[in-house]
């Protein structure tokens, strides 16, 4: 069977417009189009360095996306599964306290008062929520409500992986997000 060869990353194709396209886009960006090198026959015979580099890389982007972004909950990237349920109850712009938490909490899980008080003790630290001293029945309370809504909160997950993952897959992550989210002719 023929194959054509991409003069610049090495990997080989079926077809010689596959091989073309993948030596433009090499060539311009300086890394490999993820479309294009699905289409390579073998990517084992690239040469070393550029093309089996940028194709390994492509595909350690490609399964750390997938495992990130296909998780079941989008909080639970950034949440442990029981702060996300706290979360959950605060989000609708409700201050509440510890004991309200856990009584809407517990009817569905098995999780003891003082786990929750955790939580929401770690949220406040990290600044996912505020807190307020209340003067009640039995001494001083804490009054918990989030500092921002669940949209603001996603938004900053999706821009805290985004930055990662440029910052950890330069070129090929750029590469990837303009081919994925370029405009369409």
């Amino acid at each position: 069977m023929q194959s054509y060869k991409c003069g610049y990353c090495g990997l080989e194709y079926p077809e010689e417009k596959y091989a073309q396209s993948c030596h433009a886009f090499c060539t311009k960006h300086k890394a490999c189009s993820l479309e294009i090198t699905r289409r390579a026959l073998n990517k084992k015979n690239a040469r070393n360095g550029r093309g089996l580099l940028l194709y390994r890389k492509s595909k350690a982007f490609i399964s750390f996306a997938a495992h990130h972004l296909g998780m079941k909950s989008k909080i639970s990237t950034q949440l442990s599964p029981l702060e996300a349920v706290i979360m959950k109850r605060l989000w609708p712009d409700k201050k509440l306290h510890v004991r309200d938490i856990y009584s809407s909490i517990k009817k569905g899980r098995k999780v003891a008062v003082s786990s929750v008080a955790v939580m929401l003790d770690r949220l406040y630290e990290r600044k996912i929520v505020g807190r307020k001293i209340e003067v009640g029945r039995g001494g001083l309370k804490y009054l918990y409500y989030p500092l921002q809504s669940r949209e603001e909160f996603e938004k900053a997950v999706v821009k805290t992986y985004v930055n990662k993952l440029v910052s950890t897959f330069g070129p090929t992550a750029v590469s990837y997000f303009n081919e994925r989210f370029g405009e369409k002719k």
